[in-house]
Order: C-alpha cells, then sequence, then structure tokens
C-alpha cells in the first residue's frame, strides 16, 4: 500500500469509528483529569501529550502563517463545541502552536505508563543514519481536519509521495525503540475535546470541520526532523 492510500485509509477508519463509537467518555474524562493544565485562562494539553518523544517534522512547523491559521481554526471549533454543549468552560485542550509536528516514529507514546524520550547516546547513532538516507526534504500536503473518537482534533496530512513511509519503515527497521506506536498516518494534532457530543452534535461538528478544508488546505516541506536531542537534518 502507498503512503497516500494508507494515509486515506487511516482517516477513512478514523472516520468510521467516531461514527460508529461516538466520543469515548474514558478518553475524555482522562484528557480533562489527567492531561490537561490551565494557563492564563485557557486549557493546554500537557506536554507528555504531545511532545516528540523520538522524531518529527516540525515542532515548530515551517510555515508560520499556516501556524496562525491552524490556531484560528482551533479556538473557532472551540467555539462551536461550547456553544453546541452549552458548556460554561472551553471545549479543547490546545496543543500550543509552537509544537505542532507530525510523528514519524516514537520513543514512547502517552497511552502508555511511563514516557521515555530519545537519549543522547539514541541521538548520535540516529543523526548519520537519517543523513545517509539522502532524503533532502519531506513534502506533505494538508488536506482537512477530523476528531476521533478518542477526542484528538487533527489536522490530515497526506505524503507528496514515498519518502516519509520510507523513513519511517528504515527508522522502525534499524532502531528496534523507535517501534512503539509507530503512526499509519501523518496528521497534526492540534488539541484533544474536553467535553462529549452527542451523535446529532457529532454529525453537525463533522459537516463544519468539512467546509474549513478549502482553508485547510496546504503544502508543507519539511528540511529536518525534531528531536528532543535536537534537530536531524534530511
Amino acid at each position: 500500500m502507498s503512503a497516500l492510500d494508507l494515509c486515506r485509509a487511516t482517516y477513512l477508519k478514523m472516520r468510521r469509528d467516531l461514527r460508529q463509537r461516538g466520543l469515548e467518555e474514558r478518553a475524555i474524562r482522562r484528557t480533562c483529569e489527567d492531561l490537561s493544565e490551565l494557563k492564563d485562562g485557557r486549557w493546554f494539553l500537557h506536554p507528555k501529550a504531545y511532545d516528540p518523544t523520538g522524531l518529527a517534522l516540525g515542532c515548530p512547523l515551517p510555515d508560520r502563517r499556516y501556524v496562525t491559521l491552524v490556531t484560528r481554526l482551533a479556538s473557532l471549533a472551540d467555539a462551536w463545541v461550547t456553544r453546541r454543549t452549552g458548556s460554561e468552560q472551553p471545549s479543547i485542550s490546545y496543543v500550543p502552536p509552537e509544537r505542532y509536528h507530525i510523528t514519524v516514529v516514537n520513543r514512547s507514546h502517552y497511552r502508555f505508563t511511563e514516557v521515555t524520550s530519545l537519549d543522547a547516546e539514541e541521538y548520535s547513532r540516529i543523526k548519520p543514519f537519517v543523513s545517509q538516507l539522502g532524503l533532502k526534504a519531506i513534502e506533505v500536503i494538508a488536506c482537512g481536519m477530523l476528531l476521533t473518537s478518542s477526542g484528538a482534533l487533527l489536522v490530515k496530512c497526506v505524503p507528496a509521495d514515498e519518502r516519509l513511509l520510507a523513513l519511517r519503515s528504515s527508522l522502525s527497521e534499524e532502531f528496534p525503540m523507535l517501534r512503539t506506536n509507530v503512526p499509519p498516518a501523518a496528521h497534526i494534532k492540534i488539541g484533544h475535546l474536553r467535553t462529549r457530543l452527542a451523535a446529532d452534535g457529532l454529525v453537525a461538528f463533522e459537516a463544519w470541520l468539512k467546509h474549513l478544508e478549502e482553508h485547510v488546505t496546504r503544502r508543507i516541506v519539511f528540511t529536518d526532523l525534531h528531536s528532543p536531542q535536537g534537530r536531524v537534518p534530511l
């Protein structure tokens, strides 16, 4: 399966899971109780719920104007859900805009008990390995927004070619510690919902997100990777 087909299949499954299951109460509760911090009157996700532990594209994204746009759309989504539910509190815990990224591979993942990040020795081995692949750049196309059954609000992205998939495959094969929860798609997480929507609310929210696609669509080119130990040139 090509990188494009894999992303499309993943996003279709996410949408199908949301329609069949609705929003998972346990996931919403964990966002509120364990994964959120209140700062200056706004809820933000705890770093363990968004910070890359392995390698990522972005963090920050190279297109500052696009970051501003996505941040504004996240605020509009928050306002939409808040109005719909009649909540007295904001309805989204945000990823800080300067931390927007696309995960390539994880060192560990917030769904597990212990979160560990790439260390200096691992970084020293991975950096030359990535360089010898000669990828130079990875291009993705942001193409819409999606809500998952766990309440994650995502910007959908699809690779412009096979380089992202090849990089994931090479890293996972060479470094066993990077095989934790390898993402199949190429999304940018912008926040988690803090409140549930009923079935009719989910349908309406999905329709509202659909109207945003022309605004969200953008080509983004990355020339290096972020890691907890430093940048890794492609």
